[in-house]
């Protein structure tokens, strides 16, 4: 008598189908690694490469830091958090614009599932192409003994928010020309303004505060403090804010994903 396989029974969590999901969306950008992986990793190379060639190598750091192992954590930070962004926005505007957004919605996945889904896979993808640009660079800048954990927590947290708020965005946007708008005034920008190539702690009031009340600066200056020497602000200050951002914007995107009539046909 043929094997034939026992049939498959739905249990609280669909992991079979959160997982088919997420190898289906994981393999967007993998199809593609040079678009999606290899040129992000180039365009933050090209900035790090400027810093190298336009400041003088003996120039003092900040905070004791000379400046190219202090600009890198930022650089890495932004990248992780623009890659996790672009890829849940682009996906689900995608999968919109084609009109095959049904096929997402009558598998049988409750919503916490599609967001676990798709937060992942947008976090996948920026701490791949941030754990690149890190190789690249470290070489080439004077970092300290890395806190792995602390930096994986940090990096991973920066990720899963932005990646959440890609989800949001990508549901709201009506077309592509929505994504690259939200990208280009907000995500772009307060990354730059997130104490990438600065301290934040040398600003002066209100630019100190306003720059605390942005969670993209604690993402990197918590990623900072976890890959050299140089302290910024309270750790638990770090980490509550980029808890609070993950905690509001998983929330946003349950909310639309279950209730939004822009995601449904």
């Amino acid at each position: 008598m043929p094997f034939a396989p026992a049939p498959y029974t739905l249990g609280r969590v669909n992991a079979r189908g959160l997982l088919t999901l997420l190898r289906y969306e994981t393999a967007r950008w993998l199809r593609s690694p040079f678009g999606y992986v290899i040129a992000p990793v180039l365009n933050t190379l090209m900035l790090f490469t400027v810093f190298r060639l336009a400041l003088p190598v003996d120039i003092a750091g900040i905070g004791g830091v000379p400046i190219t192992g202090f600009v890198v954590p930022g650089l890495v930070m932004m990248a992780v958090l623009h890659a996790a962004f672009e890829t849940t926005a682009w996906s689900i505007i995608d999968l919109k614009i084609r009109g095959t957004i049904v096929d997402l919605l009558m598998p049988p996945l409750v919503t916490a599932e599609l967001l676990v889904a798709f937060a992942l896979n947008g976090a996948a993808r920026g701490l791949l192409v941030g754990a690149l640009v890190l190789g690249a660079m470290a070489p080439f800048a004077e970092l300290g003994p890395i806190d792995v954990p602390a930096a994986l927590g940090f990096a991973g947290g920066g990720a899963l928010a932005l990646a959440l708020a890609g989800i949001v965005v990508g549901i709201e946007a009506r077309k592509f020309d929505h994504v690259a708008t939200v990208d280009n005034f907000a995500v772009v920008p307060l990354a730059f303004l997130a104490g990438t190539f600065y301290a934040i702690d040398d600003l002066a009031e209100p630019w100190h505060t306003l720059s605390a009340a942005n969670p993209l600066a604690h993402m990197v200056t918590g990623l900072r403090a976890s890959m050299i020497t140089a302290r910024s602000d309270d750790p638990l200050l770090g980490v509550a804010g980029v808890a609070a951002a993950v905690v509001v914007l998983g929330l946003a995107a349950w909310h639309r994903l279950a209730y939004s009539a822009k995601l449904r046909p």
